[in-house]
């Protein structure tokens, strides 16, 4: 502020911004009545040599300097109009990686910070505040604490919960898969992030944190007009901002959280016996029998409309009311089958026609791309992993009922997570390192060699 009051040192300012503006005058002299410095109708060589420097000087001092580059461009117009018709050109865009001289773009960011940490120091805080914020997921990502979170080739980074099966994470979260279905149905270019639900990064943490939200997912970053993100969460949330009901189709409420079921359902699945006690308890079986009978009610307004439909949308593909029921109607099932078979075959019986429409939406693109490929085989390790995870979540009094074979298919992948979880654990070499590596140090040095 002091400098910006000091006469002297803004005069001085302004007499090397006019030193400045005499080197370009030659330039704003040639370009009367020419559109280029080659003297011709495109691009040539002596353009080449003054686009790159002109072009980025002009947009540093725009970001640096707005008052400066607005009386360079006032002196120079022609010499402006001449970097904004060289930027859009094939041969300078390819240079520049397909970069213009936006000051917005992560590339510029770069090295515009570059340069003031290079040769203007005294300068850093000239440098606006956006240019952080947009580096920001670079320099997370280069530290290697996050993944890339930027928006050069996509508008939606979907964070969505995941479960680790061995060395890797796999879906499993039926609100995600909605939203990530839903989303690739409207277009929308996306990059889905898995979160370990047992085992949440520190980065997403921060970032839920940073956005004052609950670490839940799914949550999104959304790109702005700008170029900016919104952080948005919530099942429904999402959906508004990003694939909205068309209202076709079977009706949903937009508020609804997969909707009619989740409660039915959870209060069914808690209610199965465990016990033999409790399997031949009169009472116990009549209460389980009402909540199956409750959970029935709901499948029965979808089998009643599925009458005469093939899908929930009301045409013949998938669409919005579908993408709503089908990732919590297909578990439940699977995990009903499994835990309570009666129960199944009731279901099978008087939702005949549910059954039939989880098995065309199992082989639908949009399906198999949401659940990498996986629909509803419960001996398929992603799904012995969310069954299990379930029951050790949400159910850990009826571990009993979790069949054997749940255990048998994971075994491979929990012992290579062991595995990794124990190299990852191991400390590492310190202290006299050659000497713990068992190797002379004459043979180091022949090995170095």
């Amino acid at each position: 502020m002091r400098d910006l009051q000091n006469a002297e040192k803004w005069a001085e300012s302004r007499l090397k911004l006019d030193k400045f503006v005499d080197k370009l005058r030659p330039l704003e002299a040639y370009l009367d009545g020419r559109d280029y410095l080659s003297d011709g109708a495109t691009i040539g060589w002596s353009d080449l040599r003054y686009i790159f420097l002109v072009g980025f000087a002009d947009m540093f001092s725009r970001v640096c300097d707005p008052e400066g580059a607005a009386y360079v461009q006032s002196q120079c117009p022609r010499v402006k109009a001449w970097v904004e018709r060289c930027a859009k050109d094939p041969v300078v865009l390819e240079a520049r990686c397909g970069l213009d001289f936006d000051p917005r773009r992560p590339a510029n960011c770069a090295a515009m910070q570059k340069m003031v940490g290079k040769y203007f120091r005294h300068q850093a805080d000239l440098l606006p505040a956006y240019v952080d914020e947009v580096l920001a997921p670079y320099d997370a990502f280069a530290a290697g604490s996050a993944p890339l979170l930027c928006f050069e080739d996509v508008d939606v980074h979907l964070f969505a919960g995941g479960l680790r099966l061995g060395d890797e994470l796999v879906e499993s979260c039926i609100f995600s898969d909605n939203v990530y279905a839903a989303c690739v149905q409207a277009g929308w270019k996306l990059k889905r992030h898995w979160i370990d639900l047992e085992d949440k990064p520190q980065w997403f943490l921060d970032l839920v944190a940073k956005n004052e939200a609950k670490a839940e997912t799914p949550c999104a970053l959304v790109k702005k007009a700008d170029g900016s993100a919104e952080f948005v969460i919530d099942t429904t949330k999402l959906l508004e901002r990003l694939a909205p009901s068309t209202g076709e189709g079977f009706p949903v409420a937009d508020a609804d959280v997969m909707p009619g079921l989740m409660m039915p359902w959870f209060a069914y699945q808690a209610s199965l016996p465990v016990l033999v006690r409790d399997v031949r308890d009169a009472t116990k079986a009549s209460a389980k029998e009402d909540k199956l009978n409750a959970f029935l009610e709901r499948l029965k307004l979808l089998d009643a409309y599925l009458q005469d439909h093939d899908y929930l949308s009301g045409g013949s593909a998938p669409g919005w009311s579908d993408w709503r029921f089908i990732f919590l109607a297909g578990i439940t099932v699977m995990m009903t089958r499994n835990f309570d078979p009666p129960g199944a075959n009731k279901i099978e019986e008087q939702c005949p026609k549910v059954i039939r429409w989880i098995d065309r939406m199992t082989r639908d693109p949009i399906f198999l791309r949401t659940r990498e490929g996986v629909a509803y085989d419960p001996r398929a390790p992603q799904n012995a992993l969310s069954m299990r995870h379930l029951v050790h979540k949400y159910f850990k009094h009826q571990k009993d009922l979790v069949p054997t074979w749940v255990d048998e298919v994971l075994a491979p992948f929990d012992a290579a997570a062991a595995a990794a979880k124990q190299k990852a654990a191991a400390p590492a070499t310190t202290g006299d390192a050659i000497a713990q590596s068992g190797l002379a140090k004459k043979e180091l040095a022949t090995f170095c060699l």
